[in-house]
């Protein structure tokens, strides 16, 4: 005998029968033309056909890939080599004081997979709030227009022709044919640090346990997509540090993360306006906050929060560490996505959490993360952390899909 099983929530369904036999079922399901995708939803979860042992249903919110070369990486330590030449001495200064919103001249310098050097030239501007503190400041580059002239420059000459540019009235420019084609006009960077002056807890004490700490965070991002739903893509990045003269001033792991922009474009969701969004008629979608919690136990992050709003440099709320997008429908109910997990327990080894809490709430979603255990896994196995730290990580995991197991049973 074949069992159907239908699931519907108000956007991302789950489907394991085939479109006629559910027509056949449910008179209401004519209205639903099953070859698309549902207006104001991401990607389909159509699950295992009739004669297969089906997935377990969810209604986490699919997302389609980047388009973008830079997060096509299949390995996630596939690293990118990039020598980037700007002056974080000057960011570094600004960054304690009120210039922190001023923009920068810089030069971003890679070789393709062709062997062809691409220099690309963006205005920098300052990125983060607690990071700000560091000697290498998280920064956003705003692309500029790329030529085979500036391709033939050198490096030198191409940054001092950026520095004669207005930074501040720039919009930038969207790439093509290299490595940030489909990415939009603008990328950010998460930076190792480097010196943190008294607040060392920031990042760690010395080169290596900033490189550490900088990886755990990029492979956290990576474990996350794993799911596909809303979170960050990144990619992790080698970064040779010169300054405007072409002196070499440190070299250390990074990664770029992409845009709000960009997630909502690929999972088909809206950014809305400040009233749609935080206005007292914002309705939240059902689940999306206790799914956001799932994720942030998923990361051991204690660091976010729903209720707890920052102000981007745009002057729009935002809340802490999460970003908020609306459905493209007609109540544009509110959906909750994590990012920023410097502050994750696991590297100090500390207790993972326990999803028991809200396991009740989100059933459907644990059992989804625990069919990925193994593509987790794979993430933390494969990674470039040191032995111990590779080893904290793997068992959070496992702590993690252990708890649910037991719920399961």
């Amino acid at each position: 005998m074949k069992i159907i099983t239908i699931v519907l929530t108000l956007c991302a369904f789950s489907v394991s029968a085939s479109s006629q036999e559910l027509k056949a079922l449910l008179p209401q399901f004519n209205s639903i033309n099953t070859n698309e995708t549902p207006h104001g939803c991401g990607n389909i979860n159509t699950h295992a056909s009739l004669d297969s042992k089906p997935e377990y249903a969810h209604d986490t919110y699919l997302c389609s890939d980047s388009k973008s070369p830079l997060f096509k990486n299949k390995d996630h330590s596939d690293i990118l080599e990039m020598e980037i030449t700007v002056d974080v001495r000057l960011m570094y200064k600004d960054a304690q004081s009120i210039a922190a919103k001023k923009k920068y001249p810089a030069v971003l310098k890679y070789v393709d997979n062709q062997g062809k050097t691409v220099k690309i030239p963006a205005i920098t501007s300052i990125k983060g709030r607690s990071r700000q503190l560091c000697e290498y400041v998280p920064m956003e580059f705003t692309f500029l227009t790329e030529s085979e002239e500036n391709n033939i420059k050198e490096t030198k000459e191409l940054y001092a022709e950026v520095a004669q540019t207005r930074g501040n009235s720039i919009k930038g420019v969207k790439q093509d044919n290299n490595i940030f084609d489909k990415l939009g006009r603008s990328v950010r960077l998460v930076t190792h640090c480097g010196d943190p002056g008294d607040e060392d807890w920031l990042s760690g004490k010395t080169k290596d346990e900033q490189n550490q700490k900088l990886l755990l965070e990029f492979y956290l991002y990576q474990i996350l997509d794993t799911l596909k739903s809303t979170t960050l893509k990144t990619r992790l990045v080698k970064t040779t540090y010169r300054d405007p003269s072409g002196n070499v001033l440190d070299v250390a792991y990074s990664f770029f993360k992409e845009s709000r922009k960009d997630v909502a474009k690929r999972c088909n969701l809206s950014l809305g306006t400040s009233e749609q969004i935080y206005g007292n008629t914002a309705i939240n979608h059902k689940g999306s906050h206790s799914q956001l919690k799932i994720l942030e136990y998923l990361v051991a992050n204690p660091d976010y929060g729903i209720n707890i709003y920052n102000v981007d440099d745009n002057g729009v709320q935002t809340p802490h560490n999460g970003n908020v997008y609306r459905y493209v429908n007609s109540n544009g109910e509110r959906v909750f996505a994590p990012y920023d997990f410097d502050s994750t327990m696991i590297y100090g080894g500390e207790a993972s959490g326990s999803v028991s809490a809200i396991y009740d709430e989100q059933k459907d979603n644990a059992a989804y993360i625990r069919s990925k255990k193994e593509e987790m896994l794979q993430v933390a196995r494969s990674s470039l952390l040191n032995p111990e730290l590779k080893s904290k990580l793997e068992s959070h995991i496992l702590n993690i899909m252990n708890q649910i197991d037991s719920k399961l049973k």
